[in-house]
């Protein structure tokens, strides 16, 4: 071999053993080294408590990979807290919408609505009542706590697809020496999950916020499980106040976002006069409320009815230029009056619904600030850590130099 061709093999090698170290740093900062908060990983169990309870404890024992890991409980948060977290006209539309008991009464009192000049502020809940009729008449599977679903759905704005029961939150601190050690670790818990079903529990969901994670999991998941990535940036805040400017900036830009803070749990305002007013009004109706009783060929036509008219509004309202909507409308419709199960179905929600109205309405219209020192120290890890409040969004990428300008540039995006 030449002096020359020596210098080009020797240049070659050097190349490449300097772009395999580069390459190894990059996946070292990248995957190695990525905060804690991306290393999340959340399963969505249907069981019973004791069960999941087990479940846990077995989680907690494999400590090559998990620091800790809980039984989610922070949704009964939030559900506490909704009201008081509404403005004055959010407030006004649940106190007009809960005056009665019935699923007939909650729906009229949507239709009657529609000439109204506060109609707007009906026009996100009456998609978000047709979503959970869609998935209540597709699902067999959908949780048996209907009535309080619903109320949850309509009170929260958030999607219904029959709820799991329990929610466990896996934390992992571990450090580790190398990318290999990494994905052997990972690759051995993740084939321990895999072999949840010798405790014959079924897991509906496993839930990432890392997507290199996501992806191994999912070449190596035997089960019907569903497996979701969830793209998130954190942000983080020196106080609450500062939590909230930044989420109020955000709002002012119009931006569309879902986040997760610790804001979801508790209230740092005192409540003003006017809310408590509503809140308590709505309390009060609640004990007013009148027990299950109807004929039931009347009630059942009536609510048929109902939804013929939740058709027509969808279709004349430009609030609802929706055409995924009116196909939704269309089929429960349809299954209500031609199917042999939808009597059952009907029953089902509306015995359901006023059984458990007044108790749900008592427990979520109250005035009783939620404060950080009542929060179990297992949510607080998860919002305020290191002398900082942490905040997850999922958002538009385009939209990414708008968080920063909000949360002042403390932010932190994962690359995948």
């Amino acid at each position: 071999m030449s002096h020359f061709s020596k210098n080009i093999f020797n240049i070659l090698i050097i190349s490449s053993l300097a772009f395999f170290l580069y390459s190894y740093q990059i996946f070292k900062k990248t995957i190695i080294d990525i905060n804690p908060e991306f290393k999340s990983i959340e399963i969505f169990v249907d069981s019973d408590f004791q069960t999941v309870s087990k479940l846990n404890e077995k989680i907690n024992q494999y400590d090559n990979f998990v620091s800790y890991s809980y039984i989610d409980n922070s949704f009964d948060i939030k559900v506490y807290n909704s009201l008081k977290q509404k403005s004055i006209e959010q407030l006004y539309v649940y106190e007009y919408l809960f005056r009665q008991s019935s699923i007939e009464s909650l729906m009229k009192n949507m239709i009657d609505k529609q000439s109204a000049n506060d109609f707007h502020n009906y026009s996100e809940i009456i998609p978000k009542f047709v979503d959970f009729l869609y998935y209540y008449i597709f699902n067999s599977s959908c949780s048996k706590k209907l009535g309080q679903d619903l109320i949850n759905e309509l009170i929260l704005l958030k999607n219904y697809n029959c709820p799991e029961k329990y929610k466990i939150v896996i934390k992992s601190n571990k450090k580790y020496l190398n990318q290999f050690e990494f994905q052997y670790e990972y690759e051995k818990f993740f084939n321990f999950l895999n072999g949840f079903d010798i405790m014959k529990i079924k897991t509906n969901k496993i839930k990432f916020y890392n997507n290199f994670l996501h992806q191994k999991y999912k070449k190596i998941n035997k089960n019907d499980i569903d497996v979701e990535f969830k793209d998130c940036i954190l942000c983080f805040s020196d106080n609450l106040d500062d939590v909230k400017n930044s989420f109020d900036a955000l709002d002012e830009m119009n931006v569309d976002y879902e986040s997760e803070s610790i804001l979801d749990y508790i209230i740092i305002n005192e409540i003003e006069r006017e809310k408590y007013k509503v809140i308590n009004r709505i309390l009060i109706n609640s004990s007013n409320y009148n027990d299950f009783s109807f004929n039931s060929n009347l009630s059942f036509s009536l609510f048929v009815n109902l939804l013929k008219d939740f058709e027509n509004l969808i279709f004349s309202n430009e609030a609802f230029n929706n055409d995924n909507l009116s196909y939704k409308i269309k089929l429960i419709i349809d299954f209500f009056e031609n199917k042999s199960s939808g009597f059952e179905y009907y029953y089902n929600l509306s015995e359901n619904y006023n059984k458990v109205i007044e108790e749900h309405i008592s427990y979520i219209a109250n005035t009783e600030k939620f404060t950080q020192d009542r929060l179990s120290l297992y949510i607080l890890k998860n919002y305020f850590k290191n002398e900082k409040y942490i905040s997850k969004l999922f958002i538009n990428q385009d939209d990414l130099k708008l968080v920063e300008a909000a949360f002042k540039f403390n932010t932190l995006k994962f690359k995948n």
